[in-house]
């Protein structure tokens, strides 16, 4: 396990929410880096818990966000590489967990919360995987700097 996904998964387990979490500790490690990490994390906090409607999983949208600080177009529009990266993270994740749905993702342990917590710090830490080979690949492939 590397060090990026260790710290997404103890911010998880320390009180951040999945998406925090991810973004975090993508900052802390250095993955990406942000003139105004606070508002980056504001954002992030709204994805927690399938967006408070048990939709999209938190931290599959935590990834997708520091995803799109490195790979997202910016205020030209250029680029074409922002639906290829969040292409590929979603394809990787579902390989893993086959939906990126919250709700369906924790249903089976809808009625046991502390399985529920010890699930979601395992799809942190599996997302944080995924994202850290992702943006590791593209880097390499485009030698973009974060």
């Amino acid at each position: 396990m590397s060090e990026f996904t260790k710290l997404a998964k103890e911010y998880y387990e320390r009180g951040c929410s999945c998406s925090e979490a991810v973004i975090k500790a993508a900052y802390d490690i250095g993955i990406y880096k942000s003139n105004n990490i606070d508002e980056i994390y504001k954002i992030a906090s709204m994805f927690s818990g399938g967006m408070s409607s048990g939709c999209v999983c938190g931290a599959v949208a935590g990834s997708q966000i520091v995803l799109g600080c490195l790979f997202g177009k910016d205020s030209s529009g250029k680029t074409n590489l922002n639906r290829t990266v969040a292409s590929d993270f979603v394809k990787k994740f579902k390989e893993k967990r086959k939906v990126t749905c919250c709700a369906s993702l924790s249903a089976p342990y809808k009625n046991n919360p502390v399985e529920r917590k010890q699930n979601c710090a395992s799809i942190v830490e599996e997302s944080a995987q995924i994202l850290e080979n992702l943006v590791n690949s593209y880097l390499e492939k485009t030698g973009v700097n974060s």
